[in-house]
């Protein structure tokens, strides 16, 4: 194809500039939390950010290659969890992710004001009523069933 060695380096190229700076963006919250809390200048928190990543990142290449130090048999209800990338996948998937969006509609329904919920959403107030009423009472039942489901209490 003429030109395809131009266009696949140039994709490649940008592929790499889009992970760099998404890199950057996600190791911020990290750095800024090391700053404030330790009370660490921004150089010494992003290096310590960084290689604790970097560190964690490793754990999880080392546990698809196979190495031993990482296989492990860890017993959760409904799963055994061989390596170390399996516990990571486990905490942040069936975990983390929906007690974040339990404590994101606990939090949006009910500890911010009505008006300031109706001044961002800026819809209908029978729109904004019937988003209320879903956010306070029904996103936060599925969203338990669904955590007791990941996490194997419940079996639907």
């Amino acid at each position: 194809m003429p030109g395809g060695v131009l266009v696949g380096t140039a994709f490649f190229v940008m592929l790499v500039i889009a992970a760099f700076t998404s890199a950057i963006a996600m190791i911020e919250s990290a750095v800024a939390f090391l700053e404030e809390k330790c009370d660490w200048g921004r150089w010494k928190a992003t290096i310590v950010a960084i290689a604790t990543l970097w560190l964690l990142g490793q754990v999880t290449i080392y546990s698809f290659a196979g190495a031993p130090w990482t296989q492990i048999d860890v017993q959760v209800p409904g799963k055994l969890l061989g390596s170390w990338f399996d516990v990571i996948d486990y905490a942040t998937g069936s975990v983390l992710l929906p007690l974040g969006g339990l404590l994101l509609a606990l939090f949006s329904g009910w500890v911010m004001t009505r008006s300031a919920s109706q001044d961002e959403l800026d819809t209908a107030p029978m729109i904004f009523r019937a988003w209320l009423f879903m956010v306070r009472w029904f996103a936060p039942v599925i969203i338990i069933i669904i955590f007791l489901q990941l996490v194997g209490v419940l079996n639907l």
